[in-house]
């Protein structure tokens, strides 16, 4: 005798979400990583006065590449500057991909100009190993990109990244030359504290403190974005 009854529909096979490469390429800035390699390059063949050429580089690449990353990482993403903000979040396809994927783009740019612009400069001069290099440029370029992204996605409109990569860039360099003598205390987070500035140990982890902070931020930022309400304003004071 047969069973009567509601059948269970069959199970629905598991999604596979794929990254939009392209639309990433277009809203991570691709002009501005050319802009960045164009002048970290430009430096690497000038030489600059007194300056060797190794250390007018290494400087340049140091303070351009976190700046222009975190001006990137703030153009990225903003809920009140994205125009299908709503339909994104009513997509079964999770928010999170799109950040996922823009960052992921961000980073490749970014720091693949630092990584070539660092064997370029450690190979014509041994001044410095070549990780050395490296390390003096992604700590900050990490928390830059961190700090912007976040200050994007709480202040809601890409200006408020832009203007902290600005500001943020322009303080630390200050606070390297002039703070840091008077408030030694500050080597913790200050981003162009040099090696030849701190003890082994207090540069480690300084560098790693940065990098802590920038992880830290990113972190935030996608926790943020699994608030659905949060991310369309509701029940927000918005400009």
């Amino acid at each position: 005798m047969a069973r009567t009854g509601h059948s269970e529909p069959p199970a629905l096979p598991a999604r596979r979400w794929s990254f939009a490469w392209k639309m990433s390429l277009r809203t991570t800035v691709l002009l501005m990583a050319f802009v960045g390699a164009a002048l970290i390059f430009a430096l690497i063949l000038i030489d600059l006065g007194d300056l060797t050429i190794a250390e007018a580089s290494l400087n340049g690449i140091e303070i351009i590449l976190p700046l222009l990353a975190g001006m990137s990482a703030a153009l990225i993403f903003a809920p009140d500057d994205e125009p299908i903000l709503e339909l994104m979040l009513s997509s079964p396809r999770p928010i999170e991909w799109v950040l996922y994927e823009r960052l992921i783009v961000l980073a490749a740019l970014q720091l693949g100009i630092g990584l070539i612009g660092s064997a370029i400069v450690a190979a014509q001069h041994s001044g410095e190993p070549f990780l050395q290099h490296v390390v003096r440029w992604l700590a900050p370029t990490v928390a830059m990109i961190g700090i912007c992204l976040w200050a994007s996605v709480w202040g809601r409109r890409t200006s408020y990244g832009v203007l902290m990569a600005v500001v943020l860039c322009a303080g630390m360099a200050i606070a390297n030359d002039v703070l840091l003598i008077r408030f030694p205390d500050l080597w913790t987070i200050i981003f162009y504290v040099q090696p030849r500035d701190l003890p082994a140990e207090r540069y480690l982890m300084n560098r790693l403190i940065l990098i802590l902070i920038g992880a830290a931020l990113t972190g935030l930022v996608f926790y943020r974005l699994r608030d659905s309400e949060k991310m369309l304003g509701t029940g927000e004071k918005r400009a």
